[in-house]
């Protein structure tokens, strides 16, 4: 647990150049083999994931997510400096309101990190600007999608 926390702390300090030009591809493959299901996931937790897509378009990168029940989500996640720091819900499908559960979910991860790792919690609510406690369920899939593209990018290195 203190290894993942480690290196989530050293994934959101790294520095700026997140996602460059000639990285977009890569991302690309991140979305349609991991992110792509994070993001289904964290939006819809109950539904099947079945594939995912992205690509760039005014400012933001796009995410479109289907779902095995016939659902869609389009996702449009904004960079900035170091992390994604703002997602919008361009489209959803789905009868739930997307993040709603991650949003529940994450009071628990609290709760447990807090007991565990109360400084990570701090250094993590510093670079973010936000108490952990207080974030929405969108700001927890702008921190999971920065750190899950980070550990890809540099497992890949």
């Amino acid at each position: 647990m203190k290894k993942s926390i480690t290196l989530l702390i050293v994934c959101l300090l790294l520095p700026a150049g997140l996602l460059s030009a000639q990285t977009f591809s890569d991302f690309q493959n991140y979305v349609r083999y991991e992110g792509g299901e994070l993001m289904a996931k964290l939006a819809h937790p109950f539904n099947k994931f079945s594939y995912a897509e992205s690509d760039i378009q005014d400012g933001g990168i796009r995410i479109y997510i289907k779902y095995e029940e016939g659902y869609e989500t389009l996702l449009k996640f904004y960079l900035g400096e170091e992390s994604f720091n703002r997602v919008e819900v361009v489209r959803d499908t789905d009868w739930a309101t997307p993040f709603l559960a991650t949003a529940v979910m994450k009071e628990t991860a609290y709760l447990c990190l807090r007991e565990v790792a109360s400084e990570t919690v701090a250094s993590i609510e510093g670079e973010i600007g936000t108490r952990f406690r207080d974030m929405t369920g969108k700001q927890m899939a702008c921190l999971l999608l920065t750190v899950g593209w980070l550990r890809y990018i540099n497992g890949r290195r």
